[in-house]
């Protein structure tokens, strides 16, 4: 049902712009084998893992015929790179006026109920970010977008006015519920050749959560190379239990579209958002 959705999206996406919308990532991991621990430099359903012994990529199966990625932080050591998280390249995307220069990112996201360990090893954090590199860490001079998720469930974001620290991130006042699964919709608009915006939807089923436009990148006007999804970074996150689910991610880039037809691309990504395999 999700990929039909994707497809609606990308068909709308060129009509609205009248060029043809690429597809970058459409993985649902239906198809792929589940395991509890996939290997450090794997791929699933396109996306490349990187794990090690305190940062977990699980593939297991949440219904029939249906997959989703698990990541779990047993471990209080800090990585640079922050494992466990799954990455994926993005090419042929335009920073100008003209080409591929809108990126539309959507993943169901939940987060799952975990066992804190005390006031010092809380659950651990889980982060969304676009880089201009192929590295996995974030930078203010390389990260493009950064969102984050809390262990307590607080979605935050950093844009290109806020610092690295947690006292200067932008809290959006949305608290996600242990064990609900949330839509997430980000579009990247790269046009501008000064300073780059981007939006946010967030919903849980047919119902809105969330919806905060014209967000400052963090890297004024940089050309995205990777997405990831990934968690325990700051270390200090010492838990056993997974912690996040992540599933049917898309990836998506298309001209902007023409004034006239920007309902109907909004449309479509409103369907994508409500639709749910059975």
């Amino acid at each position: 049902m999700r990929l039909a959705a994707a497809s609606l999206t990308a068909a709308c996406l060129a009509f609205a712009s009248h060029a043809p919308a690429a597809t970058l990532l459409d993985a649902d991991f239906d198809a792929e084998t589940p395991s509890a621990a996939l290997a450090d430099g794997s791929t699933v359903d396109g996306l490349t893992v990187g794990s090690d012994t305190g940062g977990v990529v699980s593939l297991v199966n949440v219904g029939v015929g249906d997959n989703a990625l698990q990541l779990t932080k047993s471990s209080d050591v800090f990585l640079t790179d922050g494992r466990p998280f799954v990455s994926a390249p993005i090419t042929g995307v335009s920073t100008t006026a003209a080409g591929d220069n809108v990126l539309a990112i959507e993943f169901a996201y939940t987060r799952l109920p975990t066992t804190p360990n005390g006031v010092t090893n809380p659950e651990p954090l889980f982060q969304f970010l676009v880089n201009i590199d192929s590295q996995p860490n974030v930078s203010a001079v390389s990260t493009i977008l950064n969102l984050d998720i809390l262990g307590t469930g607080v979605v935050r974001y950093f844009d290109g006015t806020t610092g690295s620290t947690a006292s200067t991130a932008v809290l959006t006042g949305l608290t996600l519920t242990p064990g609900t699964e949330y839509q997430f919709r980000i579009e990247i608009d790269l046009s501008s050749d000064t300073q780059d915006t981007w939006s946010l939807l967030v919903s849980e089923g047919a119902t809105e959560q969330l919806n905060i436009a014209g967000i400052n990148t963090r890297v004024d006007n940089g050309t995205p190379g990777i997405v990831l999804f990934k968690g325990g970074v700051n270390g200090g996150a010492l838990n056993a239990d997974p912690f996040a689910q992540i599933d049917d991610i898309s990836v998506i880039s298309s001209p902007i579209p023409e004034p006239g037809s920007i309902g109907l691309v909004a449309a479509a990504g409103a369907l994508m958002l409500t639709t749910r395999r059975r």
